[in-house]
């Protein structure tokens, strides 16, 4: 009874009623779009337009949609709720209305690095989830990833060029020509593979951060067989955010314990005045200290005035702590910076002594035609150098790895060890 209710509900939300109200808006291709009403609700109509309502061919796409977006169930992914026949419409899908815009107008505002960061990270995932589940969306492109205006997160919608193993009809691919792989120019077929490919053009239009570009340069691989898989693809786009917070935790608990340091150092200095921190010593107490034969005061003398005293001691309490320490603060500084400099030199040789020889190893398997997956294992240890040397380092250092000595110390392992690896392949035919 309980299901039944349930069915019935979503069916009084979901199907046509008296009440509704529906507004055509502006579409492209052979599809016709309306946003419709329903018990206070929004959601989109998706039909054909009149000259192609009822051809065989263009139902069979549009039932083709329908049945792909059934099977998915994504947050990043747009929901289908159903498929119905309406006067003057004809055959429609029913989905949900997503408040947004295309990615194409989000770009005109010129979104911050972490937008684009996490549109692409999303669109990943959720083409990651599809081709899990056998389907390839096939024309992935900016207009087709929609950005909601609350909390600018993505909806990849139009499937209508999507297919499936399970399919046999309308195979080929006409995607568009910017962002479509070459298979789906060339010969008009495509699969998963013209996906990752569509990706890789994504990351470009995105315009991502330096460190993405091997990610981003094996998406585009001439040859379909020698991309990776999005499941890859997005393994390694995580493991770059990882380098990032590797950076910046040990940096802030660095920056910490500077500031504890100073705090604990500055303190004695700060607490009190000198007069009450080294109060006038007694005559006793200079005997015990100078001795009787250098002690140049009497018994019988009366005190040294209290007013004369502060001026004799105050300047050796001043001078005699700090002194050494004003003469030290500068050399301090400057051998501290060569000694960075030199552990950042260091580190770097040695993230490319042990790791470009898997590099040439990853090289030599891609001409002996190893499988892909094998040889991508042999590149990954190379990017498992860069870890156990490139993390100990910020470890030690973190405290100068804020600010634009760390972001400049980040981009030095992009260009000199990341780019220097990349050449390599790209000088060899491995890496387009």
């Amino acid at each position: 009874m309980k299901d039944e209710q349930l069915s019935n509900s979503i069916a009084t939300l979901v199907h046509a009623d008296v009440s509704d109200h529906t507004k055509e808006v502006e579409s492209a291709g052979f599809n016709r779009l309306w946003v419709t009403t329903r018990h206070g609700r929004r959601f989109m109509l998706k039909g054909l337009k009149p000259e192609y309502c009822g051809k065989p061919e263009f139902e069979e796409l549009l039932r083709k949609e329908f049945e792909l977006l059934m099977r998915l169930d994504h947050p990043s992914i747009v929901r289908v709720w159903g498929m119905e026949r309406l006067d003057g419409k004809g055959n429609c899908i029913l989905m949900d209305y997503i408040d947004g815009e295309p990615l194409s107008k989000f770009m005109e505002s010129r979104p911050p690095k972490a937008d684009r960061l996490r549109i692409a990270r999303e669109v990943a995932e959720s083409l990651a989830y599809i081709h899990a589940v056998g389907v390839w969306h096939r024309d992935l492109k900016p207009d087709n990833i929609m950005v909601t205006h609350s909390g600018r997160h993505i909806r990849l919608i139009d499937f209508g060029l999507g297919d499936s193993d399970n399919f046999v009809s309308f195979k080929g691919s006409g995607a568009t020509r910017t962002f479509g792989a070459p298979e789906q120019i060339r010969e008009r077929r495509g699969d998963s593979r013209s996906d990752v490919y569509s990706f890789g053009k994504l990351m470009q239009y995105l315009q991502l951060p330096p460190k993405y570009a091997l990610i981003r340069h094996s998406c585009l691989a001439t040859d379909p067989a020698r991309r990776p898989t999005m499941e890859s693809v997005l393994k390694n786009m995580k493991r770059m955010e990882q380098w990032r917070w590797r950076v910046l935790v040990p940096a802030s608990v660095g920056m910490a314990a500077i500031i504890i340091a100073t705090i604990l150092l500055s303190t004695p200095k700060q607490d009190a005045p000198p007069s009450e921190k080294t109060p006038i010593p007694e005559t006793t107490e200079l005997n015990q200290t100078f001795g009787k034969t250098n002690n140049a005061v009497p018994e019988n003398v009366p005190a040294v005035p209290a007013t004369t005293a502060p001026p004799a001691t105050a300047p050796a309490n001043k001078v005699t702590p700090t002194t050494p320490e004003q003469k030290q603060e500068a050399p301090t500084e400057e051998t501290e910076t060569d000694a960075f400099e030199k552990d950042r030199k260091a580190c770097f040789r040695k993230i490319l002594d042990e790791g470009t020889p898997y590099i040439e190893q990853y090289i030599e398997a891609r001409k002996q035609g190893m499988n892909s997956e094998d040889a991508e294992n042999i590149r990954q240890q190379a990017y498992e150098i860069v870890n156990t040397h490139w993390i100990p380092f910020i470890t030690k250092w973190g405290y100068r790895m804020t600010g634009e000595e760390g972001e400049k110390c980040n981009t030095l392992i992009q260009e000199e060890v990341i780019g220097h690896w990349a050449k390599l392949m790209e000088d060899a035919g491995c890496l387009e």
